[in-house]
């Protein structure tokens, strides 16, 4: 298989890349369908876009709770001082009102999207059996050794395309082995052992004089799209974005998989594990081989979890800016919304061979063990803390505040920034403050030394 043959990215799009503007949804799944046939015909939502009909169910739901947002902020503007402590009631009513709406347009989102039948739950097939153990052991074993957190990341050599230039910046796309060890990549289905990457990059301007940030997928970003289109405006500012496609997402996904339902839940680990070595190789790259003189690391949801832990266990400074995170997977599969996305019954089954009286309480708390492992906080402190970022939301109803503030706690010296808005509606409203976030833990860095 041509491992470019599944673009994802539009040669028209150079006219619009730096207003972040990129073709639809829709348009991607047109061209990947006519370059890949043979993937992009499966029936049964099984297609290489991932589940058409997550994506569209994601952009209807995004779209209404959009324009409820809109409509619904409201204040009311008197100018007689009689009525100024009615100005203040009325607008702590709106707030309060507005944050209840954004929360609540999560929970739609959340049912809408995890308790219709438009997709199976993750974990359908249960734990993971033996590679479950696996990872855990693993896992488990790398805590003690990660206060040094000074091993180096594995060297790789991308292979380039060039997808498009224009006067002002380029667009590539990569491929690459990934750099995970035996056992771990034994563990991944075969089809995510080649990486693919999408790196933009602006002209005319030496790369020790450029930064560069790696953008990690959340939750069911299967195409490079919505990350390019948040960092392309920034090469105006001189920033690259690379955009990493995830393992068990995109091309990259296992043939029996629907759209970013993870089968068992030792894909979760590996999904993560997978990422953080192949993030930490890209930013090795960037600085070894590219020569930018200053890197950084960015993620939404779930790609924010990895790129605290990618940040956390690179050997240099880096930029690290978690959007719209937890603390760890707990929260989201046991505490938010993603609870109700989950097959309990079938871990539950699988579990009660080993013990027939088996409680749904038991499952819930073998699976806070499990996810533990995903706990940012036993994560070492970043070698700069100053350029730690996390954007929160207010009203997130998959995120709770104590998580995030939990995050700060653990890493002194970080940075939480709060927007106004849910989970769902702070995606699609807020990528200024992220773009924000993203310029300012930059500034936050010295640049690298030009080598003599």
């Amino acid at each position: 298989m041509d491992p470019f043959s599944y673009s994802g990215i539009p040669v028209d799009a150079q006219h619009n890349v730096e207003k972040g503007q990129f073709p639809t949804n829709e348009f991607v799944t047109q061209q990947m369908q006519s370059t890949n046939p043979s993937h992009g015909g499966r029936t049964g939502g099984r297609g290489r876009n991932s589940g058409r009909g997550e994506a569209a169910a994601s952009a209807t739901a995004s779209a209404s709770a959009s324009a409820s947002v809109a409509t619904s902020r409201r204040k009311c503007k008197r100018t007689s001082t009689v009525w100024d402590h009615f100005d203040i009631i009325d607008e702590v009513d709106n707030e309060v009102n507005l944050g209840l709406l954004h929360y609540v347009l999560d929970h739609v989102y959340g049912a809408f999207m995890h308790r219709t039948k438009l997709s199976p739950p993750f974990f359908s097939r249960g734990w993971g059996g033996s590679k479950l153990e696996l990872l855990e052991r693993i896992i488990e074993q790398l805590f003690p050794d990660m206060a040094g957190q000074n091993w180096p990341p594995a060297s790789i050599q991308p292979i380039w395309r060039t997808v498009w230039e224009s006067r002002t910046a380029c667009l590539r796309e990569g491929v690459f082995r990934t750099p995970c060890d035996e056992q771990l990549l034994t563990a991944l289905p075969p089809e995510s052992h080649i990486a693919r990457v999408a790196f933009l990059t602006p002209k005319g301007v030496p790369p020790q004089k450029m930064a560069c940030v790696v953008h990690l997928a959340g939750t069911g970003d299967h195409t490079f799209e919505r990350r390019l289109r948040l960092g392309g405006p920034l090469v105006k500012e001189n920033i690259a974005t690379m955009v990493l496609e995830s393992p068990f997402y995109g091309q990259r996904r296992p043939l029996l998989q629907h759209g970013a339902k993870l089968l068992c839940v030792s894909d979760l680990l590996l999904l993560g594990s997978a990422t953080i070595e192949e993030a930490r190789s890209l930013l090795h790259w960037l600085d070894s081989e590219a020569g930018f003189g200053k890197m950084g690391v960015c993620g939404l949801s779930m790609g924010g979890v990895h790129a605290a832990m990618v940040g956390s266990l690179h050997p240099t400074p880096v930029a690290t800016l978690p959007f719209l995170s937890p603390h760890s997977a707990v929260v989201a599969f046991c505490e938010g919304i993603l609870k109700h996305a989950t097959a309990w019954e079938a871990l539950r089954e699988e579990l009660a061979v080993q013990k027939a009286a088996m409680t749904l309480e038991e499952v819930r708390e073998r699976m806070r063990n499990v996810l533990s492992l995903t706990d940012v906080t036993r994560f070492p402190i970043p070698k700069n803390p100053n350029a730690v970022i996390f954007v929160a939301a207010t009203d997130d109803g998959y995120i709770p505040k104590h998580s995030v503030l939990e995050l700060q706690k653990a890493w002194p010296g970080s940075e939480v920034r709060w927007v106004t808005g849910g989970h769902v509606s702070s995606f699609l409203l807020h990528n200024g403050e992220f773009r924000r976030a993203i310029v300012d833990g930059l500034n936050r860095l010295q640049w690298k030394e030009s080598p003599l």
